[in-house]
């Protein structure tokens, strides 16, 4: 089998879209759909999958997958039951930046990335202990992506208006 890294770039060299990670849309495999925005509007493109990711488990992917879609990061939480580090993992990847174009807000994803670091750094009660039923065992306070304010500047590849992070 070809390595994924040489199918990427013969898709890019053929000028077929190749549409980033997103917790509400990618699957455990790579998926077509068509683009609704931004200037490849209207094409096929590739979705990548969610079943690539480095230290997800089999069982978060599953959990993932059969949860979506998800509305906030603690709603994911709640329902999905990841671990700190994959939603760290996730949130270096790209894949709730849906979520932060969905509620309007003006962090980004590093300061995203560094409210994780924070929780994960400041460690509050582990899994089966003390948690009562219904409640996160990540502690996520006020912080969510539409009422946050940027801390980081944006990269100079952020694109507003798309999905295709080509």
């Amino acid at each position: 089998m070809y390595p994924k890294r040489l199918l990427v770039a013969e898709a890019r060299r053929l000028g077929i879209p190749i549409l980033a990670l997103d917790i509400n849309r990618s699957q455990a495999e790579y998926r077509v759909e068509r683009v609704t925005d931004g200037p490849d509007a209207g094409k096929l493109g590739i979705r990548l999958s969610l079943n690539g990711i480095y230290g997800l488990s089999g069982t978060e992917l599953k959990r993932i997958v059969a949860g979506q879609p998800y509305d906030s990061l603690a709603d994911l939480r709640a329902r999905s039951r990841l671990s700190k580090p994959s939603i760290k993992r996730l949130a270096q990847l790209g894949a709730f930046d849906s979520l932060h174009r969905e509620s309007g807000g003006a962090a980004n994803r590093a300061d995203l990335v560094q409210h994780l670091q924070q929780l994960q750094a400041a460690g509050g009660t582990r899994k089966g202990l003390d948690i009562m039923d219904g409640q996160l065992s990540l502690p996520l306070g006020t912080w969510s992506c539409g009422t946050s304010s940027p801390g980081f500047p944006r990269p100079p590849w952020w694109k507003t208006s798309g999905q295709n992070w080509t």
